[in-house]
């Protein structure tokens, strides 16, 4: 049984064989350690004292194995290799029987039982299947679309979240526009009518997301390594080919790398490419809520839009990397352990 999800950072037991995809081209390619708070600024962890901001507290302890962010109110975290969903006061509304989950969307979230070699299907919020569980794998959603494998080696199709058959991702279009590769390998966009509006120049290109499209040229048996840079719905470079990663905008701002993967910095630039939060840390989340989180050696914080730590860098870094504020709380890590941080 594998999940890949296009929304998640991971969601992968130790013990598992569950593959994850952190994002798709085209059309694609989730006990107790008891804390206590003496006082405003400290944390008593397991008879230790811990500093943290008086912005950012936390008021979930952290006493679970895995956490992922909350999403409408309930957030998916594992204990014992198994995976169920908590409300926002720490209490579980849909008990831990899952092998795997993803995040909730539009009122359903994958989940596998059976083990290794079980199935996976749809859950809604009360933990009920509303698509039964027979995949051996699950990817998505992609605008509401999951992409689903009966077994490892069958042939794919496309449902809804009601199980129902749907279009395929290459059918689907954002903002008016699909990625499309041409028999050189090379991608562009084409319209609805199957022309194209940008004529395929690009060695990778990822959908639309609200006017603009993250691209590169270069890499994958060109000279030199992949550049990253954003255009828009005319094919216009809004962001010019000049870093070596990059991720979609979030609240305005998008996160660039400069360098490669093991010893580049990552900072956040605005939509005319320049750095408004320069390249300094180790790895990034993107913002929300107005906070992102940063990594400075293996300890995550938090920063503001102008690049201000808010919360200090002292969190353990996750593998991962599911920091990220959502209905005014973040998952963290203190000691091998996750609970939740408040703003």
């Amino acid at each position: 049984m594998k999940f890949d999800f296009r929304t998640v950072a991971l969601i992968k037991n130790p013990s598992s064989s569950f593959g994850v995809s952190l994002g798709c081209m085209l059309a694609v390619s989730a006990i107790c350690m008891l804390a206590s708070w003496a006082g405003a600024d400290d944390l008593v962890l397991s008879g230790q004292w811990k500093t943290t901001s008086q912005t950012g507290r936390i008021v979930i302890p952290t006493s679970f194995d895995q956490c992922l962010p909350f999403r409408k109110g309930v957030a998916a975290v594992s204990v014992a290799n198994k995976w169920g969903f908590i409300n926002r006061l720490g209490q579980f509304v849909i008990e831990p029987i899952y092998d795997g989950v993803s995040l909730f969307d539009d009122g359903v979230a994958v989940a596998g039982i059976g083990g290794e070699n079980g199935k996976s299907g749809l859950i809604s919020l009360d933990g009920r299947f509303v698509v039964n569980p027979k995949f051996s794998k699950i990817i998505g959603p992609l605008d509401g679309v999951y992409a689903v494998w009966e077994t490892d080696d069958g042939p794919s199709y496309y449902i809804d979240k009601y199980g129902h058959n749907a279009k395929a991702w290459g059918d689907l279009y954002f903002d008016g526009l699909r990625a499309v590769q041409n028999v050189d390998g090379k991608f562009g966009f084409e319209d609805r009518e199957h022309n194209y509006k940008i004529k395929p120049q690009f060695e990778f290109a990822y959908p639309f997301e609200k006017g603009l499209a993250k691209v590169a040229k270069g890499g994958y048996g060109t000279k030199g390594p992949a550049r990253w840079g954003f255009i828009d719905t005319n094919g216009t470079v809004v962001v010019d080919f000049q870093f070596d990663d990059v991720e979609s905008f979030s609240e305005g701002l998008a996160a660039a790398r400069i360098g490669d993967y093991k010893t580049g910095k990552w900072g956040f630039i605005d939509k005319s490419g320049n750095f408004v939060v320069n390249p300094q840390f180790d790895f990034v989340r993107g913002f929300n809520e107005g906070l992102a989180a940063v990594v400075i050696g293996n300890k995550t914080g938090f920063i503001d839009r102008s690049g201000n730590i808010i919360i200090q860098p002292q969190f353990d870094s996750s593998i991962h990397h599911s920091e990220s504020f959502s209905d005014g709380l973040s998952p963290v890590t203190v000691g091998g352990k996750c609970g939740y941080l408040s703003r």
